[in-house]
């Protein structure tokens, strides 16, 4: 889920700790990215610091206005870091085109920020709204050269009306 505000994500830590004790859990905010002024509100490094202290086992990033927010935070945070990073950008902000919302992101675009998130340092890379099967695939694809003979699995959620994760498989 997509976190503005710690002491929610804090309560959702909690409850989600307090039914899966024994298994691997990623603590992800969004932040507020402006460009040149940097961040508003919250601050990478701080934001880090702060869930790195809590029972999780990975820290990152989701959402944003973009992969370009999200890899100023991995920047940020990478040099502060003592667990692994997970970034999830979202495909951008959507515009109306034709009445509907379209993300504008090609999955070239995301494949392309998927590599430079790597290479910051974040090791769970993903994608938030707007992303696609087609984007994740060629994310993929470039994360591969990062790391040649690793494996690179593709975890593919299904997700009830609600938006509850009933199963997570692994895809060849």
């Amino acid at each position: 889920e997509t976190f503005y505000n710690l002491e929610e994500l804090k309560w959702a830590v909690e409850a989600a700790r307090s039914v899966a004790k024994d298994h691997p859990l990623i603590a992800q905010v969004t932040l507020k990215y402006e460009g040149d002024e940097g961040f508003k509100g919250l601050q990478p490094a701080e934001v880090y610091q702060t869930l790195a202290n809590w029972d999780v086992d990975v820290v990152g990033v989701n959402c944003c206005t973009g992969p370009v927010g999200v890899l100023e935070a991995i920047k940020l945070m990478a040099p502060v870091a003592t667990k692994p990073l997970s970034a999830f950008p979202n495909a951008g902000l959507p515009q109306v085109k034709q009445n509907r919302l379209i993300y504008m992101a090609t999955p070239e675009y995301m494949a392309e920020f998927a590599r430079r998130l790597g290479q910051a340092g974040a090791l769970l890379i993903g994608g938030c709204c707007g992303t696609t099967p087609e984007m994740i695939q060629e994310m993929k694809r470039y994360l591969k050269a990062l790391r040649p003979g690793k494996k690179i699995d593709t975890i593919r959620a299904q997700v009830e009306p609600q938006d509850k994760v009933v199963s997570q498989e692994p895809t060849p």
